[in-house]
């Protein structure tokens, strides 16, 4: 199925201190990673930013959110704005260890929903999910209402929840969903790149 990824990287940073798309893991930054890891699952790559040509990477349309100051909803709204496709592979750009394969299966199951979201228990990760463009009225009708929480449009639109027995066949749940807000936790999360690399 021809789709589109968004990786969204219009975040203030602001409990990190600098721009987290920029962090370095052994050369490579986070966003680099997250364009590396989903070519070859997408045919369209679209960075969410808070400017245009911030990272300039080949074939990837950069744009930034029509909505302001709203969070990562407005990222959504934007990117399923200028996405070509029907269905897209949303990522948050601060999870390093994210794989590719997870985005294939999620677009693999989105046939006949408007949204495909992994359920680690009862926790949500809708900043790694797949939504369609039969979403846009719905988060348009929320963000005029303020209701900006990704989930808070679920209720309106035909969800399919990915339970973690089916991730587990593609990935550790307990990594893959792992992302960066703090100083602290990127010196952590250092030794555990290391080790996924080796």
């Amino acid at each position: 199925m021809k789709a589109a990824g968004v990786i969204l990287a219009g975040g203030k940073s602001s409990r990190m201190g600098e721009d987290k798309s920029m962090l370095e893991f052994h050369g490579e930054t986070l966003i680099s990673r997250s364009v590396r890891e989903l070519r070859g699952y997408v045919e369209e790559l679209i960075v969410v930013s808070n400017r245009q040509q911030k990272y300039c990477f080949p074939g990837v349309k950069e744009i930034t959110d029509i909505y302001r100051g709203i969070g990562p909803l407005a990222g959504i709204h934007a990117g399923l704005k200028a996405a070509a496709f029907e269905y897209v592979f949303f990522m948050a750009c601060d999870m390093p260890f994210l794989e590719g394969r997870l985005a294939g299966m999620l677009l693999e199951n989105s046939p006949g929903f408007d949204v495909v979201v992994p359920r680690i228990g009862s926790y949500l990760e809708p900043l790694c999910a797949v939504y369609s463009k039969t979403c846009l009225p719905y988060i348009e009708n929320n963000i005029a209402k303020k209701c900006c929480r990704v989930i808070d449009f679920y209720p309106f639109v035909k969800v399919k929840y990915i339970e973690e027995k089916m991730i587990r066949k593609i990935t550790d749940p307990k990594q893959a969903f792992v992302n960066i807000n703090t100083q602290d936790e990127y010196r952590k999360m250092c030794p555990l790149v290391q080790h996924a690399k080796n």
